[in-house]
């Protein structure tokens, strides 16, 4: 096995549909806010568990991250959240952990 050094892009294999549903079911179990940073790596963590990460079995990695076209397919996906009004940005983070983007759902009703 392989081992590479450093942070390597890794691409995942979902279809759109498969990636939106994962996305918004992520936030959706929040109670709080969600940063953006730990929507991605938990599809980055499930997609490894679930074989659809786009990289050779034989390779290992020293940090991996989501390769830019899949971190802006979930730009795409919470843009349309925050456009249908089921989500919105959180722009007071003070009350958060990490410097980071924060989502909160849209309360019932507003």
């Amino acid at each position: 096995m392989t081992m590479k050094l450093g942070t390597t892009a890794l691409h995942v294999t979902y279809s759109d549909v498969e990636l939106r549903e994962r996305v918004l079911d992520y936030v959706d179990r929040s109670n709080d806010g969600i940063g953006f940073k730990d929507i991605c790596t938990y599809i980055l963590t499930d997609a490894r568990e679930e074989g659809k990460l786009d990289a050779p079995q034989s390779e290992s990695y020293e940090w991996e991250s989501l390769d830019r076209k899949d971190v802006l397919r979930i730009d795409r996906i919470l843009w349309q959240a925050i456009l249908d009004q089921k989500l919105m940005i959180d722009f007071d983070a003070s009350h958060y952990q990490a410097v980071d983007t924060y989502f909160v759902k849209v309360p019932a009703g507003e």
